[in-house]
């Protein structure tokens, strides 16, 4: 494939992954019934990176140094022969990455944390506090967010 367009994707296998495209962005599948699926969305935490975590409690903005100023070739195209990538692939960082888990159902995509579930359109607050006691949800365990997927999409 030489270009191909995110609006235009909805599923892509790379070995045993699966990414679907949820609201625009590619995001791996964890976990997945027939009314949808737990998706992790994985982003390049860019605050940390231009953070130093200044000594004794001084604020890291005021600090002259980052740890990186700047990502280059994300999100663009560039030329670069392949020797260079190769010398230069030792010298890089290792990239901080933010991640987090959506619940995906329909045409909505559901950040998973309990306050933003609880703010989705017929969910009724008090039922799903009760759901969530009774089945002792875990917000970062994949199978318990599928439960919780399966709460919002049968109301059971």
């Amino acid at each position: 494939i030489k270009e191909a367009f995110t609006g235009d994707i909805s599923t892509v296998k790379i070995g045993n992954s699966v990414f679907i495209n949820a609201g625009g962005r590619m995001m791996k599948v964890l976990a997945s019934s027939e009314n949808g699926a737990v998706a992790e969305d994985t982003a390049i935490d860019i605050q940390a990176l231009n953070s130093t975590g200044g000594a004794y409690g001084s604020s890291s903005n005021s600090m002259a140094t980052t740890a990186l100023t700047s990502v280059d070739g994300i999100g663009g195209t560039y030329n670069t022969n392949h020797m260079e990538l190769k010398n230069n692939r030792d010298n890089g960082k290792i990239l901080p990455l933010i991640k987090k888990k959506f619940l995906v159902y329909g045409d909505k995509v559901v950040y998973a944390v309990r306050k933003d579930v609880e703010e989705t359109d017929g969910i009724d607050r008090q039922s799903f506090r009760t759901f969530c006691k009774e089945r002792k949800i875990k917000w970062n365990n994949s199978e318990s967010l599928l439960s919780v997927l399966d709460y919002i999409c049968t109301g059971k």
